[in-house]
């Protein structure tokens, strides 16, 4: 079992997103950045979709009853092994001692990092899902953030699978500050001084930021701001279904780019939609940075995808490779 001796306001169970639900009111839920969760589950040989932990505010404490093998995955947190404050790295399985404790800080306001443990951690599906769904109370531990005190149970390991772990670890590249996009529905809504802004502006990336989106702020306000404003059918929508990517704008001009936990309709016109490929990067970005937009189609947007997909993919292939390959040699 792992306790939990310290967590910072948002830190959830995560495994796969609940599909098909959306027509019950139900979130997809998951990762924010599912890449970053399958490596950490791939580096301790777990199904990349295994339930992690993810950490958006830190800090958190985590210590071991047992001996257990752990993978951090993702940015802007400092990692350390107590008792002797042991910097150890991202990316790399770790390995803890029974009564040792992994603590995680923010280096800065920035990323989100997932803590998956060799084994999974054990909880219940719901809709086909261990993810937490905040707003409905289901999933993962409880239906909540985890808090001091909780403990978490780990699924159990035969001892011969954990002997390779430490030998290989991943570095992944920086998040780029680009987002590409498709025009959504009511994109044409936007006069044309809004619709410059949008695809041809830069945008700070908030503070305003959690499971179910975030704020973007234009770096450069639009001059004559009473004369650009939206079109007064902007605010006479009905409610219309959205999905995590959804770029919706409402009438004061700061987008809002729908996350994993975002609901299942909105009534803000939907002027975009992040593609599914970059939208990992919004979870890894500095906070109050500045990104931009790049319009896309849809078939590039399925090639993006596509591509993202193979990569990791390869990357299991490789680990797999290699890890039999050691087995051979050991034998």
């Amino acid at each position: 079992m792992i306790k939990v001796s310290e967590a910072g306001a948002l830190c959830t169970v995560q495994g796969s997103s609940r599909r098909g639900v959306a027509h019950l009111g139900v979130c997809r839920a998951g990762p924010l950045d599912s890449s970053a969760a399958a490596l950490a589950n791939l580096l301790l040989g777990n199904p990349p979709q295994a339930a992690c932990l993810e950490l958006i505010a830190g800090p958190l404490r985590l210590e071991c009853t047992q001996t257990q093998w752990l993978c951090v995955t993702g940015t802007g947190f400092v990692l350390s092994v107590e008792p002797g404050q042991q910097r150890v790295n991202a990316g790399w399985p770790i390995q803890l001692q029974a009564g040792e404790s992994l603590l995680l800080n923010n280096s800065q306001s920035s990323g989100t990092a997932y803590i998956a443990v060799a084994g999974g951690f054990a909880v219940p599906r719901v809709l086909h899902s261990t993810s937490t769904d905040l707003a409905a109370g289901f999933g993962g531990l409880e239906g909540r953030t985890l808090r001091r005190g909780d403990t978490l149970v780990v699924t159990a390991l035969r001892q011969q699978e954990t002997c390779a772990y430490h030998r290989y670890g991943v570095q992944r590249p920086s998040a780029p500050p680009l987002l590409r996009a498709i025009p959504g529905p009511e994109h044409d809504l936007l006069d044309p001084q809004r619709r410059e802004q949008f695809w041809r502006g830069r945008w700070l990336l908030s503070t305003q930021f959690n499971r179910m989106g975030c704020r973007l702020q234009p770096h450069t306000p639009v001059a004559n701001p009473d004369t650009a404003a939206a079109p007064q059918a902007l605010g006479k929508l009905a409610s219309h279904a959205v999905l995590p990517g959804t770029v919706q704008w409402p009438a004061d001009g700061q987008p809002l780019v729908l996350l994993a936990d975002a609901q299942t309709t909105g009534g803000y016109p939907r002027v975009a939609s992040v593609i599914q490929a970059d939208l990992w990067r919004l979870a890894q970005l500095p906070r109050n940075s500045t990104i931009r937009f790049e319009r896309c189609t849809e078939v590039q947007a399925v090639a993006a995808l596509r591509q993202q997909r193979a990569q990791l993919y390869r990357f299991t292939l490789a680990l797999a490779k290699a890890r039999g390959n050691l087995a051979a040699g050991s034998n």
